[in-house]
């Protein structure tokens, strides 16, 4: 995967104006493993509910393929130390 960028967004639709970022890099260029993270303070103001995100991935020659999509539930805290 030399040579690929990767991008990922979290939206409660994929029809969702606003969008939370993850930071996606590319850690395994032989297996073509992503890791994505994302902030403590981007996390934090996420209200509970379900989301829908994906990973992006693009070539050099700026092909784009979704490599990876899926549902998150952001559950609201429980435990208030």
């Amino acid at each position: 995967m030399f040579g690929y960028t990767a991008n990922s967004e979290i939206r409660k639709s994929p029809y969702s104006s606003s969008a939370n970022s993850f930071t996606a890099t590319i850690t395994g260029n032989a297996n073509g493993q992503v890791t994505i993270t994302m902030s403590a303070a981007t996390t934090a103001n996420l209200r509970a509910g379900r989301y829908m995100y994906d990973v992006l991935v693009t070539s050099s020659s700026g092909n784009k393929i979704r490599a990876v999509e899926g549902i998150v539930n952001v559950l609201p805290g429980v435990t208030r130390t």
